[in-house]
């Protein structure tokens, strides 16, 4: 709302003449700073300073404020408006109207709104709801009748129909050109047939199409009822005439078609259209008469074989028609089928030297060519039989032709190998574990043929370290034991044979068992027994004997242990430098696996001069000396002699029950060095190849070997087997 406003005050006190000042306020205009009036756009509130100038006293002011709210809006009268049917919107505005109105008709079938917008749906009275809806005004409601008529149709025209008589019908919308709005009229019309001479046509209301039944003519009336929105139509009538068909025989197609199949298969006859009399068939005259059988009443053709014919139709005609002729091609494919001729991709020779292919099916006359007839030579081009002569590649090549089926043609890749190998026999080996120098071969029964290789199937670990000769199929240096190995055998491809590869059946497999020491290989075999009153033995070597006097080094080695593992601190302070390792062990004579536990021992290594080490009884856990101490002279005193010892303690044997126990696998503990000595009654001597090479007999006697004398670098070595009373 836009008006002035004057401040209405009441003051006490006034001495002089009033000012006016706007301090705030929105939508204000042309304020008077001499009456206070102003005015005003919109709603909100609206500070004025108002000072009293008097000449008598001070100026006095004061702060006045005002509030602008909405004005009472005026009343809005009932409203009434007539529309016509259309597709088109009706903008609604109303006598009064202030803000945005809101439309809500009781009777949303006739009327559609959007916004302030109607739009008509069908014919009919219905009242909207109207809300004027203002910035500055209250909110005020009123109603609007509506009274919507029905439109009057547009303009159609219609179409005659004026042609030769065929047994057809004709659609409803084809009578007629009809639109509402730019868009096509899609209800159909009222139709209605007013003349209809002979029956020359008939209505179908359900299909809505004119069916022609014969010749003659026939006048329709057609018109759209009154509906929702539209009044009844102006009616027209339609004027049909069917004059008569041409005499002529005529088919749907003049060519009819299939593909041949072995199964019994018929073709049915072209329609003939156009037939007065009785109609019959034949093959004509000089064409092909094994293609088809025909049926002479029906048309009706049995498929005999592939190929072409042509069937002539007659018909009688009758007594205003003469006989008519036609014809028409019958065409029989040939049928398309696949062929799989399968040779094996590869053969051997030493088997049956004829190769016969399979053959999926029969259905053509075949051929069959073989591109090198040194390898393989084709003995039947029919049947695809081969003869193999020698190794080697070839392609066999088919060409397949026949009257109802489509030609094939293929080719076969076959490699012709050499002979099987016949097979190789190998042994399994066992081998007795021993520190000295030996060598073990595999034993092959079967004949050679090819080279020969030995394949080893897995690794047991670097402490079991071997050498193992894959051309010879020979172990050695066998560093520990037990311990087991797989290995295969195979061989190449001879001149007349396949190789024997992995795996395949001609190859041939094995296993090497590295067994502990056969009893009475080693120099000497040792029993120790433990019991809760001996936890500790001491084994002597034999290298004290004065024999070995002249040795001056040497190394200690441990076989057959089960797991070594690091000892603390307390066990070193306790037994000294050793080996502390865990032993398998089973009762005495009991072999099964179940009842197989373990102990814990340590065994010391005591080497040094003899005047430290001179006995048994003087071994103390400080003199053992580190397990793998090399390099250096066993006694460093000038004009003594080394002496060596072994020590095995008992740790623990919680595990163990009452009776008897012993070690599943005897340990093996042996001396060795770097250089061959020669034990002798004057206390041996290190081997002088030189001179062992000029005069052997002689070199030996100045050296005063004997017959116990031995040439080796493994001094002594012994079996230790360990028993366990409980």
């Amino acid at each position: 709302m836009t008006t002035t406003q004057q401040p209405k005050l009441h003051l006490a006190n006034q001495t002089g003449k009033l000012s006016y000042e706007l301090v705030s306020g929105n939508n204000i205009r042309n304020f008077s700073n001499i009456n206070g009036s102003f005015l005003t756009t919109g709603l909100g509130t609206v500070e004025i300073k108002v000072t009293d100038k008097s000449d008598n006293y001070v100026d006095a002011s004061d702060l006045v404020t005002f509030e602008v709210v909405k004005a009472d809006h005026p009343s809005l009268a009932p409203q009434v408006t007539n529309y016509t049917y259309s597709t088109s919107e009706h903008t609604v505005t109303i006598p009064g109207q202030k803000g945005t109105l809101q439309l809500k008709p009781s009777d949303t079938s006739i009327l559609r709104v959007d916004g302030n917008k109607l739009t008509t749906l069908k014919a009919g009275i219905t009242t909207v709801g109207i809300t004027d809806i203002s910035e500055l005004y209250n909110t005020a409601t009123t109603t609007l009748t509506v009274h919507v008529e029905r439109a009057n149709r547009s303009a159609f025209t219609v179409k005659p129909v004026n042609q030769k008589y065929s047994a057809s019908s004709i659609k409803f919308t084809e009578l007629y050109d009809y639109s509402e709005n730019s868009a096509a009229v899609t209800t159909a019309p009222v139709i209605s047939v007013k003349a209809n001479s002979d029956g020359a046509i008939s209505l179908n209301q359900t299909n809505k199409t004119l069916n022609i039944n014969k010749a003659g003519s026939a006048t329709l009336e057609l018109y759209w009822p009154q509906d929702d929105q539209y009044k009844e139509s102006e009616k027209k009538t339609v004027e049909i005439n069917i004059t008569p068909a041409d005499n002529r025989l005529t088919l749907s197609t003049q060519s009819v078609s299939t593909t041949y199949q072995i199964a019994p298969k018929t073709i049915a006859a072209p329609t003939v259209e156009g037939k007065k009399g009785t109609v019959t068939y034949r093959i004509k005259s000089g064409s092909p008469t094994d293609v088809v059988s025909i049926d002479s009443t029906s048309g009706l053709m049995t498929v005999n074989n592939a190929g072409n014919t042509t069937i002539e139709v007659s018909d009688s005609g009758n007594e205003s028609f003469a006989e008519s002729k036609t014809t028409f091609t019958a065409i029989v494919h040939q049928a398309k089928a696949d062929l799989v001729v399968e040779y094996p991709t590869e053969i051997a020779l030493g088997g049956d030297k004829f190769l016969q292919p399979k053959i999926s099916r029969k259905l053509w006359d075949l051929n069959f060519t073989i591109d090198n007839t040194s390898i393989a030579e084709v003995s039947n081009n029919s049947n695809g039989y081969i003869e193999l002569k020698s190794p080697g590649t070839v392609y066999i090549s088919y060409k397949g032709t026949s009257r109802n089926y489509q030609p094939v043609n293929g080719q076969s890749y076959l490699k012709v190998l050499k002979e099987v190998h016949p097979g190789i026999k190998v042994e399994s080996l066992d081998v007795y574990y021993t520190p000295l120098e030996q060598k073990k071969s595999v034993k092959v029964t079967s004949q050679q043929y090819g080279v020969r290789t030995f394949i080893q199937s897995g690794s047991p670990g670097s402490r079991y370290s071997y050498n193992f000769n894959t051309r010879l199929g020979t172990i050695s240096d066998i560093q520990d034991y037990p311990f087991s190995i797989g290995f295969a055998v195979t061989e190449s491809e001879s001149e007349k044979y396949q190789a024997a590869k992995s795996g395949s059946e001609q190859a041939d497999q094995g296993v090497i068992r590295i067994h502990p020491p056969q009893a009475g290989a080693s120099d000497k075999d040792y029993t120790l027994t433990f019991s809760s009153s001996n936890q500790s033995q001491v084994i002597e070597s034999e290298l004290n004997s004065p024999r070995y006097s002249g040795l001056l080094r040497s190394s200690l080695y441990l076989k057959g242990y089960d797991n070594h593992y690091l000892p603390t601190q307390t066990d070193v302070a306790t037994y000294g430098n050793g080996f502390f390792a865990s032993l398998r062990v089973k009762p005495v004579g009991n072999d099964d696996i179940k009842a197989r536990t373990a102990v814990r021992i340590v065994i010391n290594r005591y080497d040094g001069c003899e005047s430290t080490y001179n006995d048994s009884s003087s071994l103390m856990p400080n003199m053992a000396i580190n397990f793998d101490t090399d390099g250096q002279n066993d006694c460093k005193t000038e004009g003594e002699r080394a002496h060596y010892f072994t020590k095995f303690t008992l740790l623990d044997s919680h595990n163990l029950t009452a009776g008897e126990w012993e070690l599943v696998d005897p340990l093996v503990i042996y001396r060795a060095g770097k250089f061959n000595f020669i034990d002798t009654p004057t206390g041996g001597s290190y081997v002088e190849y030189h001179k062992l090479d000029e005069d052997k007999q002689g070199y030996l006697e100045s050296i005063h070997a004997d017959a116990q004398s031995k040439m080796r670098k493994v001094y002594e070595w012994n079996t230790v087997n360990l028993r366990f009373s409980i």
